[in-house]
């Protein structure tokens, strides 16, 4: 069978989601694969969490994520986002709600087609919240954007369930025209086109903006696309090339100052937010001197740096209006 017959085949699975109810919807995931194998939740944990003792609660052993698989709560076509801390807080929900009795595997565009059942069965009482800012989001992601996840697991979701662009678009508006009676989502539809409106525009922009970028660097696209992260790092620097050139160790400067050029080159290269935290609390109690020192050091560095770029060269640039050509 050929790759267009399966996806046409996978594609009229999930439409036929919308002919079932959203409890035959159930039975046939359960006879498809199986029951889940462990609560969602450890049951001690769970209550100890209700107690106020402890602030999380540990998972149980029933992830298929290896598979593709999803874990969907069967009752939230009566409970909003059983999963969810805050809500279990909240709401108190029993730990009933939690057991493997309660639970469903699904693939990423099953679990969507669930919650339009849900949609659909509570008049968008219910079912919207995990549709509209999880799910969808990102099944369009995944394969109207292809954007690739990063995580091992989201991987294997997004294989298991994966459909072209042109058939996921043809089951999002299968989903719309099902659902175009009921205002909660209609109202969630009109936001998301805003959305949507507003991305492509940015997205020109983006296009704009780089071929601009490239114009002034006289490079290809390929070459600019192998080399954006370095183009963007150069840019960085070349935008700040007069504190760089202009750069002295004064140890009268302000320390204010220090701290604020400290801040902009040194902690801009620590993306990680621990690091991050560490390295603010780290300047605090370090002192002007030796910031000042260290910054020096950054300094020379950058300096090394902006003088032999290979793409936002100093020498070459300067003499072309750069910033202008750029919107800096």
């Amino acid at each position: 069978m050929s790759d267009e017959n399966t996806y046409k085949d996978k594609y009229n699975y999930y439409k036929k989601f919308i002919y079932l109810s959203y409890y035959d919807a159930i039975q046939l995931l359960l006879k498809k694969y199986g029951k889940v194998k462990d609560d969602y939740f450890k049951e001690k944990s769970y209550n100890k969490f209700l107690n106020d003792e402890i602030k999380t609660i540990s998972l149980g052993k029933y992830s298929r994520t290896s598979e593709g698989l999803y874990c969907h709560h069967i009752l939230e076509d009566k409970y909003e986002n059983i999963s969810n801390k805050e809500y279990i807080k909240h709401y108190k929900y029993p730990f009933e709600y939690q057991k493997l009795d309660n639970l469903v595997y699904c693939d990423l565009f099953e679990h969507l087609m669930l919650h339009v059942l849900i949609i659909k069965e509570t008049d968008g009482e219910r079912g919207l919240a995990g549709l509209s800012t999880y799910i969808k989001p990102m099944a369009k992601d995944w394969y109207l954007y292809r954007i690739e996840p990063k995580r091992k697991w989201m991987q294997n979701c997004k294989e298991k369930s994966y459909l072209p662009k042109k058939i996921s678009k043809k089951l999002f508006s299968d989903i719309d025209h099902f659902l175009k009676d009921i205002q909660k989502y209609n109202e969630f539809r009109e936001k998301e086109k805003r959305i949507e409106e507003w991305e492509k525009e940015d997205i020109k922009r983006t296009i704009q903006i780089n071929l601009q970028e490239r114009l002034l660097l006289g490079i290809n696209l390929p070459e600019f696309l192998n080399n954006k992260q370095l183009i963007h790092e150069e840019k960085r620097r070349y935008i700040a090339r007069h504190w760089i050139l202009g750069f002295e160790k004064d140890y009268n400067l302000p320390r204010k100052f220090i701290v604020a050029a400290h801040e902009h080159f040194v902690r801009s290269s620590i993306f990680d937010t621990k690091e991050n935290n560490k390295f603010s609390s780290y300047r605090m109690n370090v002192t002007k001197e030796d910031l000042l020192d260290e910054l020096a050091e950054v300094m020379k560095d950058e300096k090394n740096k902006l003088m032999n770029a290979k793409y936002y060269k100093y020498s070459r640039l300067d003499k072309y209006e750069v910033d202008t050509a750029l919107n800096l």
